[in-house]
């Protein structure tokens, strides 16, 4: 009966705290479509809203359910209600479970709409924010000096597509070398051919061969990964689903595809679904510790801060450096660290 009592007064807190934020949100974004857009509609300005929405609570959802909890905690602790319960018996994280249980909910489905809805919405976003607000027109479906690899018959074999046409399976300025016992072999290029499946027609292709010195034209045929795992490259890694950034996280060490992008963007994805828990734990852990808001309001802000400082951070190493990106992940570690110690202090009680 408590618990479903602080429930519902949460739940209150929350209301009024996404409709503050949203309502806000809503007039940033009515506002930069009356200033900024080239092209004003009315569809677009509903489109604008509707697929802007759910980056900004992805974003923000963590934030909001933490500053919700201090408005929820600050009734109770100013009533000592905190107090009471504690002397019946019921520890810190009894008191707030409720709240910390409807955090993993939404953490459940912030992972959820992860998968698709978000990186869906961005790049509808991106592309309403080019061809409207910025007036250009987006290219689809081209994906532009990819280098890709690979290992067969006792050779290194290196594929450039200068110009990939995606959708139709043309390609441009295409080279292959092959590589065999560290020496250059061959050399394939064709100013013009053909992917489909896993099949890449050059009709007239030039193949010089260095151990002969051979110079000839003609039509080429290689059996390489099939065009649909390329696809995605086409796109930004926020645009893709997380199936598509699993895919080429695992295809990057076999064709020498730099994943290191998509393992970040991942990465993002999870540990921006967990901040939920995460920072309410941390946010009840401040406040019942110390009975006041402003020491719950600094918890909040900093860990907040910190998830996205590490983020850029992470992003930053990943495009800059070639360390693990494995490694780099331990450079989250003190957020997760920090609430594992606030969730035993919670458990334990901070009077015993």
């Amino acid at each position: 009966m408590f618990q479903r009592y602080v429930f519902i007064h949460y739940i209150k807190s929350l209301f009024l705290v996404f409709a503050g934020t949203f309502g806000l949100i809503y007039a940033y974004l009515l506002g930069d479509y009356l200033i900024l857009f080239k092209e004003k509609d009315w569809n677009v300005l509903i489109s604008y809203i509707i697929y802007s929405l759910p980056i900004f609570y992805f974003y923000l959802s963590a934030f909001i359910l933490g500053f919700s909890a201090v408005f929820t905690l600050r009734r109770f602790v100013n009533k000592n209600i905190d107090m009471i319960t504690l002397s019946f018996g019921v520890s810190p994280i009894g008191f707030s479970k409720s709240m910390l249980l409807f955090s993993i909910l939404v953490l459940f489905f912030n992972l959820i709409i992860s998968y698709r809805l978000y990186p869906e919405s961005q790049a509808k976003l991106f592309r309403i924010e080019r061809e409207y607000k910025k007036a250009k027109e987006l290219e689809k479906g081209i994906v532009r000096n990819v280098w890709l690899r690979e290992e067969a018959d006792r050779e290194l074999r290196f594929y450039n597509f200068q110009v990939v046409d995606v959708v139709r399976g043309n390609i441009y300025n295409f080279q292959l070398i092959r590589i065999r016992e560290g020496s250059i072999v061959e050399i394939i290029n064709g100013e013009k051919g053909l992917w489909k499946d896993s099949r890449i027609e050059l009709p007239y292709a030039r193949v010089i061969n260095l151990l002969t010195g051979e110079d000839t034209r003609r039509f080429i045929i290689l059996d390489y990964i099939d065009i649909k795992n390329v696809k995605p490259l086409a796109q930004s890694p926020e645009h893709l689903p997380a199936d598509s950034l699993i895919m080429l996280s695992l295809l990057g060490e076999r064709t020498g595809i730099n994943s290191r992008h998509f393992i970040y963007e991942l990465l993002k994805r999870v540990l921006t679904s967990l901040l939920p828990f995460l920072l309410l734990v941390c946010v009840c852990w401040s406040y019942l510790r110390w009975r006041k808001a402003k020491p719950a309001l600094a918890v909040l802000t900093i860990v907040f801060s910190a998830h996205w400082l590490l983020m850029n951070i992470l992003r930053s190493a990943a495009e800059n450096t070639e360390a693990s990106m494995l490694l780099l992940s331990f450079l989250y570690t003190p957020l997760p660290a920090f609430m594992l110690k606030a969730l035993y202090d919670l458990a334990k009680g901070f009077r015993v």
